[in-house]
């Protein structure tokens, strides 16, 4: 597998633990630019033409935010 050269989505979400306040979970995308060899698009299956297969992946971490939740931006 190649790794994607651009992670463009980011979310930020609360683990909803009250035992944990500061604790969120950071969700981080990638774009494959539709570079797959086994690929589906409009109806049709796709190749792309210059050899490349990249997965879209996620990752998800959990991360401890002191403060972050009091902030009026997070609770709208």
């Amino acid at each position: 597998n190649n790794l994607s050269e651009k992670w463009e989505a980011m979310s930020l979400v609360s683990v909803l633990d009250p035992k944990l306040p500061d604790d969120y979970f950071l969700f981080v995308a990638n774009d494959n630019d539709f570079l797959a060899q086994d690929g589906f698009q409009v109806g049709a299956p796709y190749k792309a033409e210059d050899g490349a297969d990249v997965d879209t992946t996620f990752l998800v971490y959990q991360v401890t935010l002191p403060g972050l939740a009091g902030n009026s931006l997070v609770q709208n």
